[in-house]
């Protein structure tokens, strides 16, 4: 079963989707089957003590790497998240350096990151030393960031500093990932109890980003909430993706549209609710069964350590996937430009599976986004994830069509342990890019991996409006 629901499968695909030609074939285009997984260093940065994973490949869409800063709440401690996070397993699969910083100063009200009140710039409280620790991160030549991946999450207050620095940066940022984080323009004292509504914080959140409003219809977001979560009161959830449906132009809730059993992690469960636009999901909000207080890390059958929940999603992973395949800023691996007008399918087939024309060139978002949408008479098909051990390869209505491992192109052991084989074809799984990376000797595979490389060779960086 894939991660994630058949309904965000199309979409998925069409953003990630390389197809394979006659060409790759004649280029014989190789790459490693299996590559070093990557490391944790540890940094001093922007004033900061850092931990830096640098996973061993890079984004399968986009220029190099992506880059998430993930946030530790109260009491709590970047070491604990570096420990007991599992910021890996997404890190490798989706070329993401994660940075995972210790509050500066040791935080307001035992160690948290100061996200409190409305009183927010970018040169004040903690916001500077995030924004300069992207900054100088970014700029480091060595990590390959691709500046249009750049994304931030935390737990708890840390979760408050993302949802801050995602409304006063959506320039910077191009997705939010808040997990059992309270909505902006709360105080320290309102955690437990619903203190604001929708309104007024998309109102709050629009004043901060000031003149960088417009970047909200390129961003990205991500909200977690566990239902045994007693501390953050769970309505605040629901508040912050409302909150970014209406900065982001209003859209509606599709109740449902998110399989949250069949996301990464250990017997995950609960509800999940997505918003889209015409080029897919743009919103993900997760309500998990069960899950207290916690990161939650989806590494296993343990319970909760400092903070860190073993059992149920791996929001590390869901995040990185999430951001990665529905990027509105960069170009999905192996976009093709021919035909009339632009960023079209040369033949005029969609990549979202539905049945359209498919002639027109790049068509932005309704409120001034930059991403293509593709749609045609037929789309890519095949899933680009898939669960634990297994494989996808269905495809939706698209004949003769071929789908790419959208995982990081090093391939790397410990990605494969997760997320299995991937494949691509017709609904008869026909017609497909075959790929198995945790098996050399598979039939396919080496076809799959220069699929997989020829994407990698023709993706471009997609012009922003």
């Amino acid at each position: 079963m894939s991660r994630i629901s058949s309904h965000l499968q199309h979409h998925r695909l069409g953003r990630l989707g390389a197809r394979l030609s006659t060409a790759a074939l004649a280029l014989g285009l190789l790459l490693p089957q299996v590559a070093a997984a990557g490391s944790w260093e540890a940094r001093s940065v922007a004033g900061m003590d850092v931990h830096v994973y640098t996973p061993d490949g890079v984004s399968p869409v986009g220029d190099g790497r992506g880059l998430m800063i993930v946030m530790h709440g109260c009491v709590q401690k970047a070491d604990d998240l570096k420990a007991n996070g599992n910021l890996e397993a997404g890190a490798e699969a989706f070329g993401v350096v994660m940075a995972v910083p210790q509050v500066p100063g040791g935080g307001v009200y035992a160690g948290c990151w100061d996200y409190y009140g409305a009183a927010h710039t970018r040169d004040n409280r903690h916001n500077d030393d995030l924004l300069a620790l992207t900054d100088e991160l970014s700029a480091d030549a060595g990590l390959e960031i691709d500046p249009d991946q750049v994304y931030i999450t935390g737990f708890s207050s840390g979760g408050g500093e993302a949802l801050i620095l995602g409304c006063l940066a959506p320039d910077v940022f191009a997705g939010a990932g808040i997990a059992a984080g309270p909505s902006v323009g709360t105080e320290a004292v309102q955690i437990g109890f619903v203190s604001t509504d929708t309104a007024a914080a998309a109102a709050l959140c629009e004043s901060l980003a000031a003149a960088n409003a417009g970047d909200f219809s390129t961003q990205l977001a991500a909200v977690y909430a566990g239902t045994s979560d007693f501390t953050v009161a769970q309505d605040y959830a629901t508040i912050n993706a409302e909150m970014f449906a209406l900065r982001y132009g209003g859209l509606s809730p599709e109740p449902g549209a998110l399989d949250v059993a069949g996301l990464a992690g250990y017997e995950p469960a609960g509800e999940g609710t997505l918003w889209s636009d015409g080029d897919g999901p743009r919103i993900a909000l997760i309500k998990a069964t069960g899950g207290s207080h916690a990161w939650p890390a989806g590494s296993g059958a343990g319970g909760v350590t400092s903070f860190v929940e073993a059992k149920g999603v791996d929001y590390g992973s869901f995040l990185a996937e999430f951001f990665t395949t529905n990027n509105r800023r960069v170009d999905p691996v192996g976009e093709e430009t021919t035909s009339t007008g632009g960023d079209s399918d040369s033949d005029g087939s969609g990549s979202d599976g539905t049945d359209g024309s498919g002639s027109g060139g790049s068509s932005d978002g309704s409120s001034g986004g930059s991403s293509a949408s593709d749609s045609g008479s037929g789309g890519s098909s095949g899933s680009s994830d898939a669960g634990t051990g297994g494989s996808s390869g269905g495809g939706t209505d698209g004949s003769d069509s071929d789908a790419s491992d959208s995982a990081s192109d090093s391939a790397s052991a410990s990605a494969t342990a997760n997320y299995g084989s991937f494949g691509g074809g017709d609904d008869d799984g026909e017609g497909g890019c075959a790929c198995s990376v945790d098996d050399p000797d598979a039939p396919g595979s080496l076809l799959g991996l220069s699929c997989f490389a020829l994407g990698l060779l023709v993706r471009r960086r997609r012009s922003r409006a």
